[in-house]
């Protein structure tokens, strides 16, 4: 009996020879958002209460304020240089000097900013509203609200004063749109499926919108253009498996950050993605862009800048590393084999999470044994490196 191959298929991608470089910045603890408002100030919360400024485009930053330990502060958005906001626990807090000092101006899920203008969703006594704030938070005017036993707040896309869409929790199967600064409401009914709720909703422009946010299981990133009533996954590496875990846009480029270190850029709104290089491996939670050449990414303890937009020039290449792998599905062993030599690489396994599971270092040659030992069965992915540099991710599946 011939010896069945399952080759996994390496697609052809086009590649980004990556200028992103780390800072030598050491926080207190974990950094998960960053905001880039200005060309001399850039904004970093960290999970121990600090904020952080730079004022070079993320290559120095020094702490601004302390809200103290374990306050967590989340949703970091700038207006501008000195104007921003930051939630700590329920409550959003303001600052006008830059970060120096804040005061808080009261409870709200979610701040979008547009324009200058707060605009949240929130729910009271099972009504939920959408307001506006044209004085940063002191006062604010009913946008638009519903009752219903068992409400929630929106999930809101504002666009400008006059566009936005939002997502109803409990309707996944349709998107409601405005275009009068919601005098009168559509009701776009979803027609690929209904919505998986991602925690994030942003339309770069009144014909394309994004979804995601979310990671693991519940991840299904989706995009949409024209009329809003198709949504289709957002594919960043080829196999449709990569969350998006956040999302920027410059004049011409969309970019998107994921787990392993990746960060993807799209030219044609999110239809195709080229990757970029970077020196870390590490989910990247939080990206932020001026323009079309400085952003700023972030990646727990890690803070990585650029320049020139990431990448220092493009090529489409054929990738000749490729490995195929049998059996996948797998119950007890699995065997790897690459087209070329490996030397000193190292194969980590990583859950939906982008937890590493397991590892295996100093492999050398085409032929890797992967043991399944305690893990339970699921989707997996496995990522292949050598000198610090991943030649492939692919999807593993571990059958009971």
């Amino acid at each position: 009996m011939k010896k069945a191959i399952l080759i996994l298929l390496i697609l052809s991608t086009k590649c980004a020879f990556g200028q992103w470089t780390q800072s030598g910045f050491n926080p207190i603890g974990g950094i998960y958002e960053v905001d880039f408002p200005s060309e001399n100030s850039a904004y970093i919360a960290g999970n121990y209460g600090q904020i952080y400024k730079s004022t070079d485009a993320g290559i120095n930053w020094s702490s601004v304020y302390d809200f103290g330990p374990f306050t967590n502060p989340i949703n970091l958005k700038f207006i501008n240089a000195d104007t921003g906001f930051v939630q700590i626990f329920s409550f959003y807090w303001r600052t006008f000097d830059g970060g120096v000092s804040w005061e808080e101006i009261g409870m709200f899920p979610k701040l979008k900013i547009v324009e200058n203008n707060l605009f949240t969703s929130y729910t009271s006594n099972d009504t939920s509203y959408i307001n506006k704030s044209i004085d940063f938070g002191n006062n604010w005017t009913i946008l638009f609200q519903k009752y219903e036993v068992g409400n929630q707040p929106y999930i809101l896309s504002v666009i400008d004063n006059a566009n936005a869409y939002f997502i109803h929790p409990n309707e996944l199967d349709r998107v409601y749109k405005t275009s009068d600064a919601f005098i009168s409401i559509d009701t776009l009914f979803v027609t690929t499926g209904d919505l998986v709720l991602q925690d994030q909703f942003d339309f770069k422009d009144v014909q394309n919108g994004y979804h995601y946010g979310s990671w693991g299981s519940q991840s299904n990133p989706t995009r949409t253009w024209n009329t809003g009533t198709f949504y289709f996954p957002i594919d960043l590496d080829g196999f449709g498996v990569l969350p998006v875990l956040d999302l920027d846009y410059t004049t011409s480029k969309l970019y998107a950050s994921s787990l392993y270190g990746k960060i993807y850029y799209s030219i044609n709104n999110g239809q195709d993605w080229t990757e970029q290089i970077t020196p870390i491996n590490d989910p990247i939670y939080s990206i932020s862009f001026i323009n079309n050449n400085k952003g700023i990414a972030i990646s727990g303890t890690n803070v990585l800048y650029t320049n020139n937009g990431g990448t220092v020039g493009n090529s489409t290449v054929e990738n000749d590393f490729s490995i195929s792998i049998f059996p996948n599905p797998f119950s007890v062993q699995t065997i790897l084999q690459s087209n070329t030599p490996l030397k000193n690489a190292t194969l980590r396994v990583h859950n939906l999470y982008g937890e590493t599971v397991k590892e295996i270092n100093n492999i050398s040659g085409q032929t890797i044994t992967l043991f399944r030992e305690n893990l339970s069965s699921g989707v997996y992915f496995l990522q292949l490196t050598e000198n610090n540099k991943t030649l492939k991710v692919e999807k593993l599946i571990i059958a009971d």
